[in-house]
């Protein structure tokens, strides 16, 4: 008995639906794994965030002093993409024709501005978890940032008087490499941005020495 010939469109037909299966196979692989990836920085980012808040906290309880706890920030932050992002590189979400003063500054301008606003950040972070220090605090991870950060939700109830609202501060970890928080987001709003809305002013208007001034202002101020 001779085999039945199968006209040439169907064995055409049936390779294309094999090649376009594998093709399918390829792609759903390539996004499980990308998701995949994904999550593992999102439980990586959520780790670091409680480990480095952990550690604060006990350093501020036990009075180890200012040399110790901002050791503790210096392991927690990148400062220099803190730094570039809140002079404009790149822009912040919310203002995508922004003015890119990272590279139009001087480079000793720029190391001057990063340097101070290390300083800032030190004593602003520092006051944040002062405040929490009688609150119980839990963390989650949330949609990741628009530029691609993973986020960390912090959420700091007071146990004391149960009726005040939620302190929420949002860390923006950097997605690749050795976790690093790269902006915060608090009361909605993010400090890099909200920094970059006050040096585009002075930078603008008055120069890199008014920007110098307006850091120093802010490290100085009692509180």
């Amino acid at each position: 008995m001779n085999p039945v010939k199968r006209p040439t469109s169907y064995t055409m037909k049936r390779s294309s639906v094999l090649k376009i299966g594998a093709q399918a196979l390829a792609v759903l692989g390539t996004v499980f794994l990308m998701g995949s990836t994904a999550q593992a920085d999102d439980a990586s980012a959520l780790a670091f965030i409680q480990k480095e808040e952990a550690a604060m906290e006990a350093s501020l309880r036990a009075n180890q002093g200012e040399s110790a706890q901002n050791a503790l920030i210096d392991s927690f932050v990148d400062y220099d993409e803190f730094a570039r992002r809140s002079l404009g590189q790149p822009c912040p979400p919310a203002i995508p024709g922004c003015t890119n003063w990272n590279a139009k500054v001087t480079p000793a301008q720029q190391a001057e501005l990063t340097r101070l606003l290390r300083l800032v950040l030190q004593k602003s972070y520092k006051k944040t978890i002062k405040k929490t220090l009688d609150y119980n605090v839990t963390y989650k991870s949330i949609k990741p940032s628009p530029l691609g950060d993973s986020r960390v939700r912090s959420l700091a109830k007071s146990k004391i008087n149960v009726r005040d609202p939620e302190i929420q501060v949002d860390y923006l970890v950097r997605a690749s490499g050795d976790p690093k928080v790269v902006d915060m987001v608090a009361e909605g709003a993010s400090v890099t941005k909200n920094y970059y809305d006050s040096l585009n002013k002075k930078l603008s208007n008055e120069g890199c020495p008014a920007a110098v001034k307006m850091l120093n202002d802010k490290i100085n101020k009692k509180e």
